[in-house]
This record gives structure tokens, sequence and C-alpha cells, in this order.
């Protein structure tokens, strides 16, 4: 484990929708560049399905239409508001909703490639683990083939992908546990290294 804000690294497109997309998100949000969180998150989930509703790559379901405008009216006050990364992912698992199939799908492969980036940096050969709520709700997504794929599309060095294994965490807490685990065994270092008290024997003379 490696403390980082790799978030915040620079999207990288891998194709030309993509690149539309980038481009999509610069115009939106009057930015200079276009960090990975951008994309790979539930935020990025919902950027995505606005960028191709409004390319019009497909028909907008009612339903997902009016959670999404209700989220983004209601920016600061969404915590009584139905997700709509989730209601997108639902319908694209479930195969009901064009828009929906084609934003996860380049969420997936976004995902995947950026998920084959950080293996060559650091070359986990004893296993590449992904935790977030994002990864463990979308598990039939990316076990798909999809992810996978992207992550190992690196073209000369693909074959140095080929021995790290890829791991889901499916528990949700495991950063609190880890935290927990942390602070416990720096509390048990900090009582070693305390100086034992040192009882003086006073004696008085006769």
């Amino acid at each position: 484990m490696f403390p980082s804000e790799g978030g915040h690294v620079d999207f990288a497109p891998q194709s030309e929708l993509e690149f539309q997309l980038r481009k999509y998100l610069l115009e939106k949000h009057c930015i200079s560049r276009v960090s990975e969180e951008r994309v790979v998150s539930g935020m990025g989930i919902i950027s995505i399905y606005e960028f191709l509703r409004d390319r019009q790559y497909a028909s907008e379901s009612q339903e997902i239409g009016a959670i999404i405008d209700a989220w983004n009216r209601q920016a600061g006050q969404r915590s009584e508001l139905e997700d709509p990364a989730a209601l997108i992912s639902k319908a694209a698992t479930e195969k009901t909703d064009l828009l929906s199939q084609k934003t996860m799908e380049i969420f997936i492969r976004a995902y995947g490639s950026e998920a084959g980036n950080i293996s060559l940096k650091f070359l986990p050969r004893g296993g590449l683990y992904i935790a977030g709520g994002v990864t463990a709700k979308n598990l039939p997504l990316i076990t798909g083939g999809e992810f996978m794929s992207a992550f190992k599309s690196k073209g000369r060095v693909s074959h140095m992908l080929n021995d790290v294994p890829v791991r889901v965490v499916l528990n949700q807490h495991v950063g609190l546990i880890g935290a927990t685990i942390k602070a416990a065994r720096n509390y048990k270092e900090k009582l070693k290294r305390k100086p034992k008290n040192r009882h003086i024997n006073q004696h008085s003379e006769a």
C-alpha cells in the first residue's frame, strides 16, 4: 500500500470517443485538464452518461433523466436523493437501457486502463487489490472481460501484466479496519518505547 493522490493524474483517452469525452468535460467545467477521477468515479459515471446523452448517442429514459435533473438541481443537498450512478449501473447490468450500457462500457474500460497503468508502475506480483464502493457495486460488469482487456492493453509491455493477479475487495469497511489495525500497532510500539518507572528505595540511617 502506497499513499498517493492517484485520482488526480491526467485522464488518458484511448479512443476517439474518449477524446471527445475529454473535450466535453474541458468545455463543460471550463478547466484546462481532466483528471482521472472526473471519469473513473461515481460522479464520472454521471458525466459519461451526460456526455453520451448530449451527443445523442441514444435516447434517454424518462426515469433516469428525471433523477439526473433532480441531482443537478440540488447540488449540496443530495443525501436523500437516489444516486444516478447506481441507477445507470443497474440499468447497464440488466441491459435495459442502451445509454447506460454504453456509459458503463466506457467507465469500465477507463477503470481497467488506469488499473493497468498503476500496475506497470509498481509491478505488484502479489496482486493488485481494488477497493471502494463503486468497484464492489459493479462487480458483474468488472468481471465481464472489458476491464481486464483494457488492463492488459499496454502495447509491447502487455505481457508484463500477465503475472499480476487482480482482486476486488468486497468489504467496504476495509479502510476503517486497516486504520484500526494500524492505530493498534502504533499504540503497542509506543508502549514498548515508554521508559519503565524506576522505584528508588530510600534507606534512613539510624
